[in-house]
């Protein structure tokens, strides 16, 4: 049985973390209460806008943000260890990620970060909500990393993509973890409710940047697979890795219909 009261844990993904938020609008409509959220990544920033009651408005800005507005966004360097520093990025976000204490926010909030100076993982669950999420999805190469202290961070995915290790269900709450990098086919009969086709595999000459994307994919898959045995949700709602690519912010409406409906389609067969 599904407890009404949920904690929420949201692995990372990119843009299809966008599909973070139709979940948590599908499981608030339904009557279910978030007590807590986890996240890495696009997990750690949703989940982190949802604790500080801010993922409507989240919401609503990622759906009008035009293609053009994100290529302002993106502040190329070649200074630092990363193509992008982030900056104007953070700022963009600072009206959805309020600088205050994560234990001042609204629920329990924790974020996963990779210390790649001391090789171990860094669990946010206090200090600045901007720096925690900043440091979780540092994706090495793509973003400069975070210098907190001696601590070297980039994005959580390094090592715990999936952070189920750090929640605990009791007798009057459940776990629910949504996993965008499930590599399941896409639902049928929801494909049919989407504007938009699934990404195909890759064809046989491969861009390097599908190399990178699909080595990434698989070793996060490997990580995450561990993690999900060792720690198994009451609930595992699996969005397919297909749905977009990484990079897909500009499909933000089609995203988030499919975390709205795939969860939907998990919460009836918990009712079955």
């Amino acid at each position: 049985m599904l407890h009404k009261k949920i904690h929420l844990v949201l692995s990372g993904g990119a843009a299809r973390g966008i599909a973070h938020l139709g979940v948590m609008d599908e499981l608030t409509e339904r009557g279910y209460e978030i007590v807590s959220v986890a996240g890495t990544s696009m997990g750690a920033l949703t989940g982190g806008a949802l604790a500080a009651g801010r993922h409507r408005h989240l919401r609503d800005a990622l759906m009008n943000l035009h293609v053009t507005e994100m290529i302002k966004l993106l502040d190329f360097t070649v200074r630092y260890p990363g193509l992008i520093k982030g900056e104007k990025i953070m700022k963009w976000l600072s009206p959805y990620l309020p600088g205050k204490d994560i234990t001042r926010l609204e629920m329990p909030f924790t974020a996963m970060a990779a210390d790649i100076r001391h090789k171990t993982e860094v669990a946010f669950t206090s200090g600045p909500l901007p720096l925690a999420v900043r440091a979780s999805k540092s994706i090495p190469s793509v973003f400069t990393p975070v210098e907190d202290g001696d601590r070297v961070l980039v994005d959580g995915g390094v090592l715990n993509n999936f952070p189920l290790d750090r929640v605990k269900a009791t007798d009057h709450t459940s776990v629910v973890g949504v996993w965008v990098n499930a590599d399941v086919p896409c639902d049928e009969a929801i494909r049919r409710q989407l504007p938009q086709k699934p990404v195909p595999e890759p064809g046989p000459k491969l861009h390097m940047r599908d190399v990178v994307i699909e080595s990434l994919h698989m070793m996060m898959r490997q990580n995450t697979a561990r993690l999900i045995h060792d720690n198994p949700p009451d609930l595992l709602i699996r969005i397919p890795y297909r749905l977009a690519r990484f990079y897909d912010f500009h499909k933000a409406h089609y995203i988030y219909r499919a975390g709205r409906l795939y969860a939907a389609k998990y919460l009836e067969q918990t009712r079955a």
